[in-house]
């Protein structure tokens, strides 16, 4: 079982996301399948992978965990591969 330290309920799905990208790397699937809710959605704005892009994850608070509802994701206009930060948006 990954743990998620516990940053207080604003930092929850900060931290949360950081787990979850550790999780996709490791191909844990038991962590994935208790974050991604059943009715997870995933869209893309293309199928280019090359490109650097935007990622916006919902997260809401379900039976007192919080669980990822959506993923959405858009390409962005700049050089290929070069990420422009890690970290979200205020």
């Amino acid at each position: 079982m990954r743990l998620v330290a516990d940053p207080g309920i604003e930092g929850e799905p900060i931290e949360l996301e950081r787990a979850w990208m550790e999780a996709v790397g490791e191909r844990d699937l038991g962590f994935l399948e208790g974050v991604l809710a059943a009715e997870f959605t995933l869209t893309t704005g293309g199928q280019d992978r090359t490109t650097t892009y935007l990622m916006t994850d919902v997260f809401v608070r379900q039976d007192g965990r919080w669980k990822a509802i959506a993923r959405h994701i858009s390409p962005l206009e700049g050089p290929p591969g070069r990420a422009l930060s890690s970290e979200p948006l205020p």
